[in-house]
């Protein structure tokens, strides 16, 4: 994996929010118990977070780029380890 700049991790913040929100939300469509909203955040928001650093990770900032700095395969690897 790599790592994301500024730029990237603006956007993952910027997204991990709603991403999140949208996670605990599913709790009260599914009907699971998670008191503390635990899954919601760490989990959906953890998945978020890999996904987004195979699609923003930049190469000068070190490691493997990312699918929009020409490595599309790194997103294939990113989902496979989540």
């Amino acid at each position: 994996s790599g790592y994301v700049d500024q730029t990237g991790a603006f956007l993952c913040g910027l997204t991990g929010g709603p991403v999140c929100y949208l996670g605990i939300q599913l709790k009260h469509k599914l009907g699971y118990d998670d008191a503390l909203d635990a899954f919601g955040v760490h989990g959906i928001g953890g998945i978020w977070g890999g996904i987004m650093t195979g699609l923003l990770a930049h190469p000068d900032v070190g490691g493997a780029p990312g699918a929009f700095y020409g490595n599309p395969a790194q997103l294939g690897i990113q989902i496979a380890g989540i």
